[in-house]
């Protein structure tokens, strides 16, 4: 859907400071128990059948899921070179905190 036609930048979140990681992993860890005790609410209503739910704190540095997106947006970019001669004629920069490793 996109042309770009100067230059292409996707950027994924960065490393997060310690400070940061380790206030983010708490809220996480609290968030994940009030996940938790509303899925077991649900269950019990009848409301809930599903084991498995993607939770919005998947989604952060060193997680499967970054690891898994900035696997595939490398693969689309380098098809997209390969494929679409509107694309060759762009210089893209795709920053990911994986980047850092």
């Amino acid at each position: 859907m996109i042309q770009p036609q100067k230059m292409l930048f996707l950027a994924f979140d960065g490393v997060a400071p310690r400070a940061k990681m380790n206030q983010q992993r708490a809220r996480r860890f609290k968030s994940a128990r009030k996940y938790q005790e509303l899925d077991d609410a649900l269950r019990k209503l009848g409301i809930l059948e599903k084991e498995e739910h993607f939770k919005n704190n998947s989604i952060s540095p060193g997680t499967e899921f970054m690891f898994e997106l900035n696997k595939h947006m490398k693969f689309f970019i380098q098809r997209k070179m390969a494929e679409d001669e509107r694309w060759r004629k762009v210089p893209y920069l795709l920053s990911s905190w994986t980047n850092s490793l």
